[in-house]
């Protein structure tokens, strides 16, 4: 079995790191499956949608914090790609009736429910992810 791939993500803003051990989604299973029966993430955990607008909460047990993120912009590192974040959701609560989402999004990150409040994370901040 192929071990999952990992990025990190971390704010050209204030240089917190968001994320340093999150899951790509980049196969039909794992975007499937997603955070469902998840019972806990851990700080510096997520999971990372390329090419996905929005996200649902159905089937998951734990609330998160998503972050929507726009086209790559002009690189400003040759470590990774930077992505302008669009629009933030803090404290998605599981089984939401209704999709979250952004018709700007090209890519979403979901990480543990408070991590947008501790590492101050808002709509125009630039994210290395590598």
């Amino acid at each position: 079995m192929e071990k999952n791939k990992t990025i990190r993500a971390v704010s050209l803003r204030n240089q917190l790191v968001i994320a340093d051990q999150c899951n790509v989604a980049d196969s039909f299973w794992v975007r499937l499956k997603g955070l469902m029966g998840v019972k806990k993430l851990e700080e510096g955990t997520g999971l990372f949608f390329p090419k996905c607008s929005s996200v649902h909460t159905w089937f998951m047990s734990i609330p998160i914090d998503l972050i929507f993120l726009g086209n790559e912009e002009e690189s400003r590192s040759t470590d990774g790609g930077v992505y302008s974040v669009v629009h933030v959701v803090e404290q998605a609560r599981p089984w939401s009736l209704l999709p979250f989402g952004s018709l700007r999004a090209k890519h979403v990150l979901e990480v543990p429910a408070g991590t947008v409040k501790r590492s101050q994370v808002q709509r125009g901040d630039l994210l290395c992810i590598k």
